[in-house]
């Protein structure tokens, strides 16, 4: 092999590995953003409260 066909497949594969890495934390952020949203929304809503229980006396 010619040292300029090696080194085309090292950027080849490296330009493959950051556009992955970029998509795979795309989705991330995109995930963590709407488990935030879900919490945010669990957390103002108001809380069910039972019916008061007579206890032992």
């Amino acid at each position: 092999m010619s040292l300029n066909r090696i080194v085309s497949e090292q950027d080849a594969a490296s330009q493959a590995r950051e556009a992955k890495t970029a998509r795979l934390r795309e989705l991330r952020l995109e995930k963590e953003a709407d488990d935030r949203a879900a919490a945010a929304a669990l957390a103002g809503s108001p809380k069910k409260v039972g019916p008061k229980r007579a206890g032992k006396r």
